[in-house]
């Protein structure tokens, strides 16, 4: 999707923006830092707008972007959709996510869907999956995830290794979680990440 040199552009361009830690005191990682998010109030015109937008407006027509942020992922995030971002009027469409270097890591999308955010809700509103994610799967690429979830979950697509300049599009009503990089390289995943709805 992209050339190396507008990848070069984009990475010259996040690293203007203001980084902010994520940590929770919950989760899978209590305490840890997760990620740096780099927020980044997307306008008409601009870098970001001229190289992705460009590509993604070629791709899906007209569409809103709701969020557009830089991550450097430190450890990956468990069991979630990007569908809800609390705004009253969202049509939420699709979450686009472009790796800014080369990384031996997958994104691992799952059949089931879900229209908030919070998968422990997820799994008393739902029954258990019929067909779940294989044992040896999740213990080769989810080990970080609770155990149980597993049994909630069918795995649908599994993403190439991530390379520069490529795209992973899919709905954010999909639920979905990184693999576990973390234990197979030590320097953060470093992507940009945009949520777009419908007009």
């Amino acid at each position: 999707m992209l050339s190396q040199c507008e990848v070069d552009m984009i990475r010259q361009e996040v690293s203007t923006w203001t980084p902010q830690p994520t940590i929770y005191d919950y989760g899978v990682f209590p305490g840890q830092l997760i990620s740096m998010q780099h927020f980044h109030d997307w306008q008409p015109g601009d870098v970001v707008d001229k190289i992705i937008g460009s590509k993604l407006h070629d791709l899906l027509g007209d569409f809103r972007v709701i969020e557009c942020v830089y991550q450097e992922l430190h450890r990956p995030w468990d069991i979630h959709c990007d569908f809800d971002r609390g705004t009253a009027d969202a049509k939420p469409w699709y979450t686009a996510i472009v790796p800014l270097h080369a990384c031996p890591s997958s994104t691992v999308i799952f059949k089931q869907r879900m229209d908030y955010n919070d998968f422990s809700r997820f799994k008393q509103s739902n029954a258990k999956a019929e067909q779940p994610v294989d044992q040896d799967f999740w213990q080769q690429h989810l080990d970080f995830c609770w155990p149980e979830d597993r049994e909630w979950l069918t795995v649908d697509h599994v993403s190439q290794s991530w390379s520069p300049g490529s795209l992973l599009l899919f709905p954010r009503d999909r639920i979905h979680s990184s693999d576990n990089f973390h234990k197979r390289i030590h320097e953060p995943k470093q992507f940009i990440q945009i949520l777009v709805d419908h007009v």
